[in-house]
């Protein structure tokens, strides 16, 4: 009997330790553009600014999340493209059609503009997806796309949404 209070007392502190760790990434808003220019600069040139997250698809911020062995992180947010960064992305002989960006994380719902043109390309999608290089603190170097990705494009204010999985 006295040996439960210690066991009780023990997994306390643990889940005590667990609240206390850092700020989930879920609502956290990125806008370093080092990581996301090595993705996306061969393709729209280089990005002024952004908005975004990178987070594992498993983990529901609640601290009390087992890890995972499905190592796909969500990489989702909202570009400025340079002057030209568009029809750059644009014109490599892709069809675009016009797309709606699906499941934009709350946090980051204020930077897309509700009236935005966007435009997509299977094509487009794919070539970013599988180019190879991780953003940086998401998924180590040569790491594979999981074959899910949306990126939609406004070429009239030079804009990008993206959502990407990688592995």
């Amino acid at each position: 009997m006295l040996g439960a209070p210690l066991v009780l007392a023990g997994a306390g502190w643990g889940v005590a330790a667990a609240m206390a760790g850092d700020e989930d990434p879920r609502r956290r808003i990125r806008t370093d553009l080092e990581p996301l220019n090595a993705r996306f600069a061969p393709y729209t040139g280089e990005l002024p600014a952004a908005h975004w997250q990178a987070y594992d698809i498993d983990d529901h911020g609640d601290r009390f999340t087992l890890p995972s062995p499905d190592r796909r992180v969500r990489v989702v947010g909202v570009a400025r493209l340079g002057p030209g960064g568009a029809r750059r992305a644009m014109g490599d002989g892709s069809t675009f059609f016009a797309a709606v960006p699906r499941d934009l994380p709350g946090p980051l719902k204020p930077h897309l503009p509700a009236d935005a043109q966007w435009q997509r390309s299977a094509h487009f999608d794919t070539l970013v997806a599988e180019s190879g290089t991780e953003p940086a603190g998401t998924e180590p170097p040569g790491a594979e796309s999981s074959g899910t990705s949306e990126i939609c494009i406004d070429a009239q204010r030079d804009l990008m949404y993206f959502d990407l999985l990688v592995i």
